[in-house]
Order: C-alpha cells, then sequence, then structure tokens
C-alpha cells in the first residue's frame, strides 16, 4: 500500500511539473504557474505566482493565512461553472492583491478543489489580516468567505506540501 501511495505521490509531481505553463497574470503584472492534477479522483486547479526568490521572505513573514471562498456554481467534479468562473475575475484580482508585499505579505498559491478555493498567503504576524477580510467581505457579502491563520516560522505549509510549490 505504502508502495502504491509513493507511487501515485511520484506520478502526482510529475504531473504537475510536465503540465505546468508559465501565463502572464491579467490580474498583477507577476507571471503565474497554472496547473490541473487529480487528486482522490477529482481535479485540482493550482495556481502559483513566479517569485523570483520567495524565500527571501520566509524571515519576515512568519503567519500563514487562508482565504476560503465556497463557490456557489460547481459542476459535479467540484470545479466552478465556466460562466460562474469568469464572473469571479474581479473578485479574484482584488483578493491576491488583498497584502502589499514589500511590506505585509505575498500570495504563495490558490487552489481550487471540491467547491472551494483556497488563497494561501505568507504575511507578517502583525499584519492586520482581519480588517483585510472583513472589507472584503463587506463588498462582496454574497460570497461564502471564510479565513483562518497560524504562526508558521519555517514554511512547513510550502515544505510538507505533497509536491514541490518552489526550490529553495
Amino acid at each position: 500500500m505504502k508502495s502504491l501511495f509513493n507511487g501515485l505521490l511520484i506520478v502526482f509531481i510529475l504531473t504537475f511539473y510536465l503540465t505546468s505553463c508559465k501565463q502572464k497574470g491579467k490580474m498583477e503584472e507577476n507571471s503565474w504557474f497554472t496547473t490541473e492534477v487529480e487528486y482522490d479522483g477529482y481535479p485540482l486547479l493550482l495556481r502559483k505566482p513566479n517569485h523570483p526568490n520567495i524565500w527571501s521572505f520566509q524571515n519576515n513573514y512568519t503567519q500563514i493565512v487562508r482565504l476560503s471562498h465556497s463557490l456557489d456554481h460547481v459542476n459535479s467534479n467540484g470545479l466552478p461553472t465556466a460562466d460562474y468562473n469568469t464572473s469571479l475575475s474581479e473578485f479574484d484580482g482584488e483578493t491576491i492583491r488583498l497584502f502589499d508585499p514589500k511590506k505585509e505579505g505575498i500570495i504563495f498559491l490558490i487552489e481550487t478543489f471540491g467547491g472551494s478555493r483556497n488563497y494561501w498567503f505568507f504575511t507578517l504576524p502583525t499584519a492586520d489580516y482581519s480588517t483585510k477580510f472583513k472589507n472584503l467581505q463587506e463588498r462582496h457579502k454574497d460570497k461564502d468567505l471564510e479565513v483562518t491563520s497560524r504562526e508558521d516560522k519555517n514554511w512547513n505549509f510550502i515544505k510538507d506540501y505533497p509536491f514541490r510549490l518552489y526550490q529553495k
């Protein structure tokens, strides 16, 4: 069983790297890597910004913040319907710019899976994510949003992710 899991993990990792493509982000000047992989028999969409040296932020940005958006209109595979996904463009752009990368925090991953979209950030421990979240929620009352945070000084989330998100 363990060898089957390891084999599937290797296939998962290879699929991510082989199917990743570099795209110019419409919402930011950063380029984004995007891919679709299968996880538990369902599609998992991943997007990550192409940070030239993400590890340079590790000493200062020691808090991990996850903003989760429960999607309203999804297909049977858990992904948003095409029209609904298109309608989220403005919200998505606003969310990825929630923190000033030079002063507060950076976005490092967006996951879409099982009817939800998760936006993952590393921030300063003093970053006022709750006020930013409340303001975002106030502007988008029609969206089911949740925010969580915790300390992650060692960036274990990235290190323990099922495959390597960023090279060190």
